[in-house]
């Protein structure tokens, strides 16, 4: 069986072409499949999903009126699809493919930074700017603490993994130093 990126793709691009048409599309559909893709997060939704005693057509009515997507015509076509084909499940990897898309559109680069002391103000905009140049476009990003890192930061971009923390920092010392123990 595919896995389940390469089920999702083709909705993806569906959907990112629909919302190419219109001018507040993009924001739109970002907003409407990240709250499909957090109520199909949840237990009872996924079960719901399984159950074999509801036809597609049910499943897809229940999921419109549990999201209260009632009035949005595209979202509820995308269920029926989704539904018909036997795949509600893929919701999440859906959401995931069009926020790729739309970023890559964008320019945008998602950046996870974890510091070990929650970030000021000024300190945040300092961060930002500065990662905007090293990845040539805007950035977002997404603050977390961690008071393991002891001081520092870990950036986290795509693939990429900036490693400034004073926890790994530390490690890496260890790290050549049993090396030339050895």
């Amino acid at each position: 069986m595919a896995n389940y990126e390469t089920l999702a793709r083709p909705y993806a691009k569906a959907i990112f072409s629909v919302a190419l048409a219109d001018e507040q599309g993009l924001s739109q559909w970002s907003k409407a499949l990240a709250l499909l893709a957090a109520v199909f997060e949840q237990a009872r939704v996924r079960s719901l999903i399984q159950w074999p005693m509801m036809g597609p057509q049910q499943k897809a009515d229940q999921l419109i009126d549990l999201t209260d997507q009632k009035d949005n015509r595209q979202v509820c076509n995308l269920l029926y699809a989704l539904a018909d084909n036997g795949r509600l499940g893929i919701m999440f990897f859906i959401w995931r493919a069009f926020e790729a898309l739309k970023d890559q559109h964008e320019a945008t680069t998602q950046a996870e930074v974890v510091t070990a002391f929650s970030l000021q103000d000024d300190e945040r905009d300092s961060l930002a700017k500065a990662l905007e140049r090293r990845f040539g476009g805007r950035v977002e990003m997404s603050l977390k603490v961690d008071k393991s890192l002891i001081g520092g930061a870990i950036i986290r971009a795509g693939d990429r993994v900036l490693d400034g923390s004073v926890r790994g920092r530390l490690e890496k010392l260890s790290r050549q130093l049993r090396r030339k123990g050895e």
